[in-house]
């Protein structure tokens, strides 16, 4: 393998590692309700080392797993917003199906119903696409950008958090950043980069 194809496999790695960790970010936090949030359950302390030892394989399992899933959208020519979301609603589907189906639902966090949620499906794309853009390794501006806190507060969202969006509760946000960036940028994936960090 070439310099230039392991620098690029280096880059791939950073990418999707740092999108797993943005759009895990929230994880094991408990709510007022006590109920955990975040995308996987808790191992209680009297599991046996089997079962941690099996519970880490599974995890190591669902992020290649994911990095399988992500690195696809690098080959693509182009990516429709009803492409894009059709993609998020696939790898929801598929991460929320059970173990003998090739699912991961058996690692999920129980207060979730055992599933991903959309919100962090579509954070762990979005990034991903954004990292691949800015790189210039797609040919196309990415739809959406990463809906998070910061995108939220920006168009005085009052709707879910994003860790707890369903399907529609994004779609909801995005047509409210689209109508926030009306006559100021030509594509939402553009008005976040050049308002980004919105904290400045």
């Amino acid at each position: 393998m070439g310099l230039e194809k392991q620098k690029l496999n280096f880059l791939l790695t950073v990418f999707f590692s740092n999108s797993v960790f943005a759009a895990f970010s929230q994880r094991g936090k408990i709510e007022r309700d006590g109920k955990k949030r975040g995308v996987y359950k808790l191992i209680p302390q009297s599991a046996s080392n089997q079962e941690r030892k099996d519970y880490e394989v599974r995890k190591s399992e669902f992020k290649k797993y994911l990095q399988k899933f992500l690195e696809i959208l690098k080959d693509k020519k182009r990516l429709s917003a009803e492409d894009l979301e059709k993609c998020m609603s696939k790898l929801k589907e598929e991460v929320d199906r059970d173990k003998k189906d090739g699912g991961f639902s058996d690692i999920l966090n129980e207060d979730n119903a055992k599933q991903i949620t959309f919100g962090t499906v579509q954070k762990l794309v979005n990034l991903y696409l954004k990292y691949l853009w800015c790189a210039n390794q797609i040919d196309f501006i990415p739809p959406h950008c990463p809906v998070d806190r910061q995108v939220l507060k920006a168009v005085e969202w009052t709707g879910k958090p994003w860790p707890k969006m369903g399907k529609t509760d994004y779609q909801r946000a995005i047509e409210q950043i689209t109508q926030k960036i009306v006559g100021r940028s030509e594509s939402i994936a553009g008005w976040e980069l050049e308002n980004w960090p919105f904290s400045k």
